[in-house]
């Protein structure tokens, strides 16, 4: 199926783009409507570290300002408080054609600036997917031999305080338990260290990876691939151009697609329906660059041969 609103070769007039911040909408643009100017980038990856956003947001009013930095300064007032920890709150982007607007990124927000231009201005918010677990979370756990191993997983989600990003992946992990239970129970599991490091070892042994999405825990396949289906990039879907590069593994470059998410699979083709390479690849990573004005509204993925269709 096509993505609504693109014909290709042309411009897209449907672009759309909305962005709140703890859960209320400060701003959204949406087709032959009147809303505000919204530029983006997010990059989005499959490894360990946390995807980055940055959103600026043109004629926001004053009262709307102050209230997102009343929001702001208030929320830094009470992490110091707290000692250092917590967050200000989250981003999110949702971004689509023709008033269909789906999530492209929810982040934890690190920094907002409001500057001056002539006439008006313009707010700046950047943001990082999971910055705070990644960086302060320890554990110092030991499990007793004969522990099922589904206890360690909670714990280290605890640590994080962070949860599974779909039953799907809950599920496949479920699934791995009997593999590594035997193994506990001859010598039980000592977690010791920042917590990212200690999952990251505890996974490998299930043969699994994982990585922050929208601030959920993403359990991947050992191919860096998500269990969710392969989805179609063509150029009936928005499929720009493509650059072969080493081993197989590819460049392309499309529309913005909200759902083309670090580890899933892609079927790639061409406008003959003739695969490209390998034909399925997963996302390595995936960095959206869109401006609801003008500009930009494209998306560039890196893409390696899947070994699983």
């Amino acid at each position: 199926m096509a993505i609504p609103g693109l014909t290709a070769g042309t411009r897209i007039w449907g672009r759309g783009a909305r962005v709140l911040l703890n859960g209320v909408m400060i701003a959204q643009h949406l087709p032959q409507q009147t809303g505000h100017r919204i530029e983006f980038r997010v990059t989005r990856h499959n490894r360990i570290e946390p995807n980055e956003a940055e959103v600026r947001i043109y004629g926001l009013s004053e009262e709307v300002r102050a209230s997102i930095s009343a929001g702001w300064e208030a929320a830094r007032a009470a992490i110091l408080a707290a000692g250092g920890n917590g967050t200000v709150g989250d981003l999110v982007l949702q971004v689509g054609y023709d008033g269909v607007l789906e999530q492209m990124c929810k982040c934890d927000i690190i920094e907002i600036l409001h500057e001056p231009l002539m006439p008006g201005w313009v707010t700046t918010i950047r943001a990082k997917d999971g910055v705070l677990p990644f960086a302060n979370s320890l554990v110092s756990e030991s499990i007793a031999p004969g522990v099922d191993a589904n206890l360690v997983m909670k714990t280290l989600a605890a640590s994080m305080k962070i949860a599974f990003l779909d039953a799907d992946s809950e599920a496949e992990f479920q699934n791995q338990l009997s593999q590594f239970s035997g193994r506990m129970l001859d010598g039980g599991f000592v977690m010791q260290g920042p917590t990212r490091d200690v999952l990251t070892s505890f996974l490998d042994s299930l043969k699994l990876a994982w990585s922050f999405q929208d601030g959920k825990l993403q359990l991947l396949r050992f191919d860096g691939t998500t269990f969710d289906q392969a989805i179609l990039l063509s150029p009936t879907t928005g499929l720009q151009r493509v650059r072969t590069r080493d081993l197989g593994a590819v460049t392309a470059w499309a529309r913005i697609n909200p759902r083309a998410t670090p580890g899933r699979q892609v079927s790639l083709v061409d406008e003959l329906g003739k695969p490209y390479g390998a034909g399925i690849f997963r996302i390595d990573k995936a960095e959206a660059s869109g401006d609801t004005d003008e500009g930009p509204w494209d998306h560039q993925l890196e893409l390696r041969p899947s070994v699983i269709a």
